[in-house]
């Protein structure tokens, strides 16, 4: 299953939260999010296989592909009321909220934090109409594009992704607008 996310980081509507920087550097921006999951880790490697013309030509089509492995238990639904069928093509408004650890706070703090705080906060919410989160692992590089960037220094790095799924934007509006949103901001 692939869900391609498109971002506008000129159209967001989240709100602004003190010392949370709401956009990323410059260099640091990217237009969307593809989001492959595959059932088995046999699939994915067979997904990786056959892409290799895709590797081979990459220089053509991309300047920057940054790949974040999230397997097994490190991704989780915690909510899911939105119908799957078809891929893509519902009304509802995504969220993926990237999250980047401060420099002093271990990765196992960090995730403790996703897990036991920020996630069970938003679960609350009668708004979200689908919860989940990516726990990431440090950037591996396994995959080759010649002349393609597929890295980034530690601390551009994200270590974890929500994605908040809403009705619309009425009901986005009625979530920041809620206790729960203001006690996980």
């Amino acid at each position: 299953s692939v869900w391609l996310h498109k971002t506008s980081l000129a159209d967001s509507l989240w709100p602004a939260v003190d010392g949370v920087s709401m956009r990323p550097d410059e260099e640091d921006t990217f237009d969307g999010v593809p989001e492959a999951t595959f059932p088995t880790m046999d699939d994915l490697q067979a997904f990786i296989k056959a892409s290799r013309v895709q590797m081979e030509d990459g220089i053509n089509f991309l300047s920057q592909e940054i790949g974040y492995a999230s397997l097994g238990p490190n991704s989780a639904t915690a909510r899911d009321s939105t119908d799957p069928a078809p891929d893509g093509t519902d009304a509802h408004v995504r969220h993926l909220v990237f999250l980047r650890k401060r420099p002093e706070v271990a990765v196992a703090d960090f995730r403790t934090w996703v897990d036991g705080r920020l996630v069970p906060t938003l679960e609350k919410s009668p708004a979200v109409v689908k919860l989940r989160r990516h726990l990431f692992e440090e950037l591996d590089i396994t995959l080759d594009h010649p002349g393609v960037t597929m890295t980034k220094p530690m601390d551009r790095q994200y270590q974890a992704m929500v994605e908040v799924v809403v009705a619309d934007e009425d009901a986005f509006a009625q979530f920041v607008a809620s206790d729960v949103y203001q006690a996980a901001a």
